[in-house]
């Protein structure tokens, strides 16, 4: 299995970011090639959790019960789910 990189953490947070923001959540990114799709497939096996694991303390901040990346990880099931990989 490959491993997750900083590139790969950075551009899922600046990509994904109007759907793992605070606040009510929002619509699951729908375009196949959309910039949040892309970011999340170049992930090797999407694993968004060795994303989590990159996190510096400042970006967990970002959302302080974790909610945002239950979100992050929603957004990259869904996009599995629908055969996007």
């Amino acid at each position: 299995m490959g491993t997750c990189t900083e590139k790969h953490k950075e551009a899922i947070l600046e990509q994904c970011k109007e759907f793992i923001r605070h606040g009510p959540p929002h619509p699951f990114p729908r375009e196949l090639h959309g910039a949040c799709c892309k970011a999340a497939r170049d992930v090797p096996q999407m694993n968004m959790h060795c994303v989590i694991k990159l996190l510096t303390p400042r970006e967990e901040e970002y959302s302080e019960d974790k909610t945002v990346w239950h979100k992050l990880i929603a957004v990259i099931d869904d996009i599995g789910v629908q055969g996007w990989e």
